[in-house]
């Protein structure tokens, strides 16, 4: 069982600190992940950890991280 980690953990590619990508995670993209079953995410303390629909995008996820280098500038 993989720890659950934090949301300030999250950061997008391309991503500064001038960037409301912070504002975009919380209000925008954990909701959806979250409401898809995704993930777990716990509003009150932050908390992130894999959700009972996780391994149905896992592959996705592993081709993404492990192609990284050959993916576009500032893909997200």
């Amino acid at each position: 069982m993989v720890a659950p980690k934090h949301e300030s953990d999250f950061v997008f590619r391309g991503a500064d600190s001038t960037d409301d990508s912070q504002l975009q995670l919380i209000h925008t993209h954990l909701p959806k992940l979250a409401e898809a079953g995704y993930i777990e995410w716990h509003r009150e303390t932050g908390e992130v950890s894999k959700g009972p629909r996780y391994d149905e995008i896992e592959p996705l996820l592993d081709l993404i991280e492990n192609h990284a280098d050959e993916l576009p500038p500032n893909w997200p």
